[in-house]
């Protein structure tokens, strides 16, 4: 199977839906979160976005990506929940 991340756009503006690219593979959506997952999992940067229009996509080179990664990882750090210490 390919690779999930070879098939995103470039750019935050540029993102997919998951719909939409379920449409594409023809994987259901459940199957599609799993493979990203684990594609992220194994150093893929396959990032999302919860804008209007959002999705999923790879980031842009340069500058622009290195803070489209940096907002992604504050993003995915408080979504973590804290244990109790």
């Amino acid at each position: 199977m390919s690779k999930i991340f070879n098939l995103l756009p470039v750019g935050e503006e540029h993102a997919i839906s998951l719909k939409a690219l379920s449409a594409q593979t023809g994987l259901p959506e459940r199957a599609l979160r799993s493979q990203i997952v684990a594609e992220l999992e194994d150093g893929s940067p396959c990032l999302s976005s919860c804008k209007p229009h959002g999705g999923y996509y790879r980031p842009d080179v340069g500058e622009k990506g290195l803070k489209e990664m940096q907002r992604f990882s504050r993003s995915a750090a408080e979504q973590v929940p804290h244990s109790a210490s």
